[in-house]
């Protein structure tokens, strides 16, 4: 890691630095014609990926052009964002940074600057579909990328990786690094993976490392119209139950775009706070956006479409998903956003369950008691009572 500046390494936590340093030895090794396997890096939502990804690309002396790839839009457009603004660390390198649909047009020339990093985001599905509809153009696209980069970052968070979207993968002759959120046992075959060119941090591992809060599962009743949950929320508010603040706002997540109008509107009258919404449907307007905000701070509660794991902020101290979690998987996801604000202090995080079950917390801790093998970790649950993605085609 001696390319990387001391005052970068400082600010990095040791999981941090152990994944870089594991993805580093892989791309020397690559380039040195010593192995033609691919990189791994297995670390929680909220453990800082993507400040791992952004130091690899702007430090590691073999890469000059990095494909960034993902399997959602919003995650593509959050890389572009990150790699565009210092939000979290100041990197203080240059970058140049394109979609994957700039580079690929016919009639666009791009040359790199000598004093720039090129930095392109884009989905895996607009490689693949490009190949499935015409061999000929994707062969062209295809000779275009591999004639820029050098390095290609695969951020597949949870989602298994088909057979198919590997074979778009090994058509890119350079260095392939895989980030997750877990891991498969089928993973390192699959992925062409050795276990030296690979970093897996576990659920322990990181809350042991910097969890120090807990989180609390309260149980509340079940509604199906959202002003009856917006009234259940109010009077959690108004209880002081829901204490919001600057260092703690709380998060709606409900992919309706009319009921998040509507829950929206009844907590900003009723609450007279500021209220931000976020759909696909919404112009930018009146506290209202179609992607997340990142420059936004005043709004105490956000009600979201899209989910947030992409969005390394420590605020967000409350949770509720209306009408309720649509998957184990989901639920997982969003309660990693109460995660992130768990490692500064002794903090206690509430995720509200309004499902019909009323199951959140066995769920969150049966997710945690099976990737750590024992429950063990500072991060625990208690459960109190009281009165499918959509992948974009890209």
């Amino acid at each position: 890691m001696s390319n990387y500046p001391y005052e970068i390494l400082e600010k990095l936590y040791p999981h941090q630095k152990k994944a870089i340093d594991a993805i580093d030895k892989y791309i020397a090794n690559y380039n040195n014609d010593k192995d033609k396997s691919s990189g791994l890096i297995v670390m929680p939502p909220g453990s800082g990926k993507s400040i791992v990804t952004k130091a690899i690309a702007a430090y590691n002396k073999y890469s000059n052009g990095v494909l960034i790839l993902t399997n959602r839009k919003i995650l593509s457009d959050y890389y572009k964002q990150l790699f565009l603004k210092d939000e979290i660390i100041q990197f203080n390198t240059s970058f140049a940074v394109k979609s994957l649909q700039e580079i690929t047009l016919r009639e666009s020339e791009y040359e790199n600057q000598s004093n720039q990093k090129l930095i392109i985001t884009g989905t895996i599905q607009y490689l693949h579909n490009a190949l499935k509809r015409d061999y000929q153009i994707y062969k062209e696209i295809n000779n275009r990328i591999n004639s820029i980069i050098d390095l290609v970052i695969f951020d597949a968070e949870f989602k298994d990786i088909p057979d198919s979207w590997l074979n778009v993968l090994s058509n890119l002759f350079c260095p392939i690094v895989y980030i997750k959120s877990y891991v498969q046992r089928s993973d390192f075959k699959k992925l062409n993976v050795k276990e030296e060119y690979s970093y897996i941090l576990s659920l322990k591992e990181f809350f042991e490392e910097q969890m120090q809060g807990k989180i609390r599962v309260v149980k509340r009743k079940h509604f199906k119209k959202p002003v009856e949950f917006a009234e259940d929320i109010l009077k959690l508010i108004n209880s002081g139950e829901i204490d919001l603040s600057a260092d703690k706002k709380l998060l709606i997540k409900c992919n309706s775009f009319d009921q998040i109008i509507e829950i929206k509107e009844y907590l900003q009258y009723n609450t007279q706070t500021k209220v931000i919404g976020i759909h696909s449907k919404f112009t930018n307007e009146n506290s209202n956006y179609n992607n997340i905000p990142r420059n936004e701070e005043s709004g105490l509660i956000w009600i979201y479409q899209s989910m947030l794991n992409d969005l390394d902020r420590t605020e967000f101290k409350y949770l509720a998903i209306f009408p309720e979690a649509i998957s184990r998987r989901e639920l997982i996801q969003n309660t990693f956003n109460l995660v992130r604000g768990l490692n500064k202090d002794k903090t206690i995080a509430h995720l509200f369950d309004h499902s019909v079950k009323g199951n959140y917390g066995e769920i969150w801790e049966d997710y945690v008691n099976f990737q750590q093998e024992e429950d063990s970790g500072s991060v625990s649950i208690s459960v109190e009572d009281e009165p499918e993605y959509t992948y974009s085609n890209i």
